[in-house]
């Protein structure tokens, strides 16, 4: 949290949350995922979709990148499109993913854009 503090001063400290996950409450437009899903224990993948689902506004939207590739070991674990279709679309109602056109150089073609709506 400091280091996002000493980058970005001007950036109001109710707008920094620094706690668990899924103890967090609120709601929001927009939700934006770069490493949480491949951090977290993938037993805890459902309870994530299903809170950030919780934590979204009626029109809200997940949108972010995650991994379509697998991992040994972990973290980071991997994913894959068909494990998002079957964690996301039972609860989201628009529900798109696409190969990542702008990845990094180490991360090209293993990563999807998710946009996922509440």
């Amino acid at each position: 949290m400091n280091t996002i503090r000493t980058q970005l001063p001007e950036l109001p400290s109710e707008n920094v949350h620094v706690q668990d996950f899924f103890e967090h409450r609120g709601t929001y437009d927009l939700i934006m995922e770069q490493t949480l899903f491949c951090a977290i224990d993938p037993k805890l993948r459902k309870q994530y979709a299903e809170h950030v689902h919780a934590l979204l506004k009626p029109t809200g939207k997940l949108v972010g990148v995650m991994f379509d590739r697998s991992f040994e070991g972990g973290p980071p674990f991997g994913g894959s499109k068909e494990e998002y279709l079957e964690l996301f679309s039972p609860i989201f109602s628009n529900v798109k993913m696409e190969s990542c056109y702008n990845s990094i150089e180490p991360r090209r073609g293993t990563e999807l854009f998710v946009q996922f709506e509440k």
